[in-house]
């Protein structure tokens, strides 16, 4: 390989970057969505041709196939069905865990064993491989019996955490305490529903959990008493309490980069750093492109790094601290829209006024936060924290009840913005590369999801939750047999004009019939039926032809003639 061609690439760590997450997302999509991996897999490297050089786009391609191979290795990890391993918990929510063998994430199931996040047990047990690639699991172990080993360090470190917040909620109460400890160090397993409700309203969301925002507010206190190797060493600690999420090993990554690019004589490049972070996350965790945490995480971040300063200086008449607050608000916002979109089908407008308002008071928190760990053995200092934070949280509470008086209110949106929010995005970078003609792109947008929602073809939809969208010709429908399904607020999203509980039969249009039996519904069309399952608790039919949605298998149809076509 010609070194010249490459030196030839500006920021060649951006393009391989690109190539390795682009190579786990194509290999997460190809099972149900082969067509949509590999035309966007072509339309890259057509265009990386296009922009750089063959040689260069060699190499490129030959990342490509190594993140491959590093996702093939991952979720083939040849366990047997009678597994003996060592087992690690990392993740323990009311319903579920999560621990990790070899460094592949399995769901842990089977009474009796008592375990706490960073515990190490050597056990015995079923294994049954159950792949969803998404969240990164090779299936699930049924623990039969295991050995507890000794403490590591990160179990040691979380039952730090753990006994931090019981002497939290002593002082401070059980709703504050959940709060100070969720800022200060992410442990959010009380943090109170209602306080999540309004920093999710109010834009600021982001900040109640542990991301790169704190990680680089502690280094910069960190730095102004302690020399570089020891901040960055007490750094890496930090990072572990914490549970090590995506945001904050990206910001510690970018931090090591910007300190250590001196030493070997090279200039920092922002751009350049937050490339290699999440080359490096998506090498040893493939599953983390398909994570909200990462990809809001990185895309923030890039909306920073690339708008931030523009926007400053357009906003150069306003005072410095409104003018940086208000430019990097709305940076982390154009790359970060779509996915909360589709992630959370609603998006708020409060940002800006969250961001200038409670985002300062919380890093107060923050930063008395983690004083408030250094002063754990000095009861008096840790009992006058305790008495400021108070007080902090008083002014907290009555800045969020003033916005809320105030709210310009979050807006529940339906999919079909994500597509034309994009397509803008795409369209105004391509006008300004001087491609003019692709500036039609947003109408064209405009005119798929139209038809999309009018629909001329029957189709059938399957909505997380329980509820099937019916659509044909205009006419949207939900129906459900669950009680607790939020009706209202999926009709919003989807558009539908009607919705239905525990209806018997609905007729469509297209001469299809759809019938309730008991907790399923069966698809009549002329004389062929199919049992649409929705709960697995149910006993399938064997006489009918049976579409899967409740395990993932399908998403929905379109209803041509007598005949379906499963997507």
């Amino acid at each position: 390989m010609n070194i010249k061609a490459i030196e030839e690439v500006k920021k060649p760590i951006i393009h391989i970057s690109v190539s390795i997450i682009l190579s786990s997302i194509c290999y997460g999509l190809y099972e149900n969505y082969s067509w949509l991996a590999v035309s966007t897999a072509s339309l890259f490297f057509i265009y990386l041709w296009r922009e750089t050089n063959i040689k260069f786009s060699i190499l490129i391609v030959l990342f490509f196939i190594l993140g491959v191979f590093i996702n093939i290795n991952y979720y083939d990890a040849n366990l047997s069905e009678n597994i003996v391993a060592k087992v690690r918990l990392v993740e323990e929510k009311s319903y579920y865990k999560i621990g990790e063998i070899n460094g592949r994430r399995v769901y842990l199931e089977g009474e009796g064993l008592d375990l706490s996040l960073g515990d190490e047990v050597y056990i015995k047990g079923d294994f049954k491989e159950e792949i969803d690639k998404e969240r990164g699991i090779i299936g699930t172990v049924t623990i039969n019996e295991g050995i507890k080993l000794k403490d590591t360090l990160i179990s040691k470190l979380y039952r730090i955490r753990t006994e931090i917040y019981r002497k939290l909620e002593e002082n401070l109460g059980k709703r504050k305490g959940a709060l100070v400890a969720s800022l200060a160090f992410g442990y959010s397993d009380y943090l109170d529903v209602e306080d999540k409700d309004e920093m999710k309203t109010l834009g600021v969301i982001h900040a109640i959990s542990v991301s790169g925002l704190h990680v680089a507010l502690i280094f910069s206190v960190l730095r102004k008493f302690f020399g570089k190797g020891t901040t960055l060493g007490i750094l890496c600690i930090y990072v572990l309490f914490t549970g090590a999420p995506f945001s904050s090993i990206r910001s510690l990554i970018m931090i090591f980069a910007l300190n250590l690019a001196p030493e070997v004589k090279k200039k920092y490049s922002p751009l350049g750093a937050l490339a290699l972070s999440a080359a490096l996350i998506t090498v040893i965790k493939p599953y983390a492109p398909f994570q909200v945490g990462f990809m809001l995480s990185f895309l923030a971040t890039l909306g920073i790094v690339l708008f931030s300063s523009k926007v400053n200086k357009k906003l150069y008449r306003l005072p410095k601290f409104i003018r940086k607050t208000i430019a990097v608000s709305i940076s982390a916002q154009v790359f970060t829209i779509p996915i909360i979109m589709a992630c959370f089908k609603e998006y708020s407008l409060n940002f800006i006024l969250g961001n200038l308002i409670i985002v300062p008071i919380l890093n107060i928190l923050i930063i008395l936060g983690n004083f408030m760990l250094l002063a754990l053995p000095i009861s008096f200092v840790f009992d006058f924290l305790s008495y400021v934070i108070l007080k902090v949280i008083k002014i907290l509470d009555i800045c969020t009840e003033f916005l809320y008086d105030i709210d310009i209110g979050s807006h529940i949106v339906n999919q079909g913005m994500v597509i034309i929010y994009c397509s803008i995005i795409i369209s105004i970078y391509f006008v300004i590369k001087g491609k003019r003609k692709l500036g039609i792109l947003p109408f064209a947008a405009i005119f798929v999801v139209m038809i999309y929602i009018y629909s001329p073809l029957a189709r059938i939809d399957y909505l997380k939750g329980g509820a099937l969208l019916i659509s044909y010709r205009g006419d949207r429908k939900i129906i459900s047999n669950t009680s607790t399904i939020d009706m209202a607020g999926l009709k919003k999203i989807t558009l539908a004009k009607e919705g239905f509980r525990e209806v018997n039969e609905i007729r469509i249009d297209s001469g299809a019939t759809i019938e309730a039996k008991e907790k399923n519904y069966v698809l009549k069309i002329e004389e062929k039926e199919y049992l649409l399952t929705m709960n697995k608790k149910e006993k399938l039919q064997e006489n009918y032809d049976i579409i899967n949605f409740v395990d993932g298998d399908n998403k929905g149809f379109f209803i041509l003639g007598d005949r379906l076509l499963l997507f």
